[in-house]
């Protein structure tokens, strides 16, 4: 959901209070253009409006003054802020959220996931274990959660996928991914017996916004005179089709090692336009943009013969490459001057487009690297309820993860 989005279901809201309750209009139209101006990334102007407005009780002024200000890593201004509307908001479940993030950035995780523990007292939202989740590093982190899921919700197996996946993430980031593979071994079971309904949900990658995330990163790391090339889908939409893939979900970039990936982060962070997200691997870099787009930053390993980039379960594997300038979406992109070569390294016959692509499955350079969760995305990708799969593709890897788990068992111990 787009900052613009909460701002408009917030007042919305407001229909179920009181008419001595509800904002005026002032706020109802402050509110609004305070959204706007987040989602388009104008701090200065933002600031301006929200000091304006906080000066009439707006509700949404400190809020959105903290969000700039965490966009901008001002995280001691981004808290003060938030404190401010907390005072007024108690039960603000969006704005705990983002206080819990701030406090992360401050140091001061054990804060941020006491406020969390806390919300679980007065608010259902799945939100907040994702939040929780987020916070997971540890063996006793892992298992306190786990404990707090059994509290609330009794039988793991029966976790709705949503709050299934935010405990794999915190499985993952606590060396617990035996746990994980189990819990989607015993639920993919569970479906074979009795299947879950498929949602009529379908998410639209949005050519447009995707364009305007990647001329935005680009402007930001040009100042900052980092480079970035295209690769995978974003490529190959660059040069098969002239544009981004529309089944794409995200944009693939890739940097050279020569740039420290902890120095990239902090200046994203700092950027104004992009959340940094928790990533699989530690050299890759996952953003959002306000728009919403995810940006995958693929940190590259080149030792002049073979140039490698890695995900949390494999990595991809080229032949070295130089890099040329080519025109795409009105700017000028890197890529790599053999696209030929890295693409058919990539995916073959990438000239025809091929239906039910799947990059576990139809990526020839693909290796795998962590047995367990390449298991454990095929179990999601077959149980994800907003997935639907040909019966092509769900034959595919099936047959897949049944290789991939025989191979496991095989393993000597």
């Amino acid at each position: 959901m787009s900052i613009y989005q909460a701002a408009k279901q917030h007042y919305t809201s407001t229909k179920k209070l009181t008419a001595d309750q509800r904002p005026s209009v002032r706020s109802l139209v402050l509110g609004y253009a305070m959204g706007r101006l987040l989602a388009q990334g104008n701090h200065r102007k933002l600031h301006y409006l929200c000091q304006f407005a906080s000066k009439f009780g707006t509700g949404l002024a400190h809020y959105f003054w903290a969000k700039s200000l965490f966009l901008q890593d001002r995280q001691a201004d981004a808290l003060k802020h938030i404190n401010l509307h907390l005072q007024q908001h108690p039960k603000s479940a969006d704005a705990h959220y983002l206080k819990a993030e701030i406090l992360v950035q401050l140091g001061e995780k054990e804060a941020a996931r006491a406020l969390l523990i806390e919300m679980l007292s007065w608010t259902t939202r799945k939100k907040t274990w994702q939040h929780l989740a987020n916070t997971v590093t540890n063996q006793a982190e892992f298992e306190h959660y786990v404990a707090l899921l059994r509290q609330h919700f009794g039988d793991l197996e029966q976790l709705s996928y949503d709050l299934a996946s935010h405990l794999t993430h915190a499985a993952y980031t606590s060396a617990n991914e035996d746990f994980a593979l189990q819990l989607w071994q015993k639920r993919h079971a569970q479906h074979r017996i009795s299947p879950a309904p498929k949602t009529k949900k379908i998410v639209k990658f949005s050519q447009q916004a995707a364009s305007q995330a990647l001329k935005d990163l680009k402007i930001y790391l040009d100042k900052h005179n980092i480079a970035f090339f295209l690769i995978s889908g974003t490529l190959l939409g660059c040069v098969r089709d002239g544009k981004l893939l529309g089944h794409d979900k995200d944009i693939d970039i890739g940097i050279y090692n020569t740039v420290n990936r902890q120095h990239l982060e902090s200046l994203c962070r700092q950027s104004g336009l992009f959340y940094v997200l928790p990533a699989s691997h530690s050299e890759l870099l996952v953003l959002r943009h306000l728009n919403g787009t995810t940006i995958d930053v693929f940190i590259h390993d080149d030792d002049t013969q073979v140039c490698r980039h890695y995900g949390g379960k494999c990595l991809w594997s080229n032949h070295s490459f130089a890099l040329t300038k080519h025109h795409f979406l009105g700017d000028d992109y890197l890529i790599p001057q053999d696209y030929d070569r890295y693409l058919t390294e990539n995916y073959g016959d990438w000239r025809t487009p091929k239906i039910d692509f799947d990059s576990a499955l139809d990526t020839p350079n693909m290796h795998i690297t962590n047995h367990a969760k390449m298991c454990i995305y095929l179990y999601k990708r077959l149980l994800n309820p907003d997935a639907h799969l040909s019966k092509n593709l769900r034959e595919r890897l099936n047959e897949y993860l049944n290789q991939l788990n025989k191979s496991i068992h095989e393993q000597p111990t």
